[in-house]
């Protein structure tokens, strides 16, 4: 009888035991499974991350420390003037618009 009852004790120990592990295996899987996704996501926020530096490289930001980002340091000497002169004949050769001919509103009713 002490047999039995060590039997029974042991099964029921056994059951339990097989339950937790089958419950922390369904944890795991799910775990995991939420661990692949966020490494995925991770993975397509370090590609933007890249692109939206390059972007900023291109325009000549620079990200700082805050990362605000930051336009580069230039010489304040340095000043870049583009200009177009026209002499006095080109100004006087510039045609004039021509007038108005259309009929006002009062012209037609007359």
């Amino acid at each position: 009888m002490l047999f039995i009852k060590s039997t029974g004790i042991i099964q029921s120990v056994r059951v339990l035991a097989d339950r937790r592990l089958q419950h922390e295996r369904r944890s795991r899987a799910a775990v995991e499974q939420e661990l692949a996704k966020f490494r995925v996501y991770c993975q397509a926020q370090e590609r933007e991350i890249t692109t939206l530096r390059g972007i900023l490289r291109k325009h000549g930001l620079t990200l700082g420390d805050d990362g605000l980002a930051a336009r580069a340091a230039v010489a304040a000497a340095t000043i870049s003037v583009v200009a177009e002169v026209n002499s006095s004949a080109d100004m006087m050769a510039v045609e004039q618009p021509a007038p108005d001919m259309s009929l006002s509103a009062a012209e037609t009713l007359a």
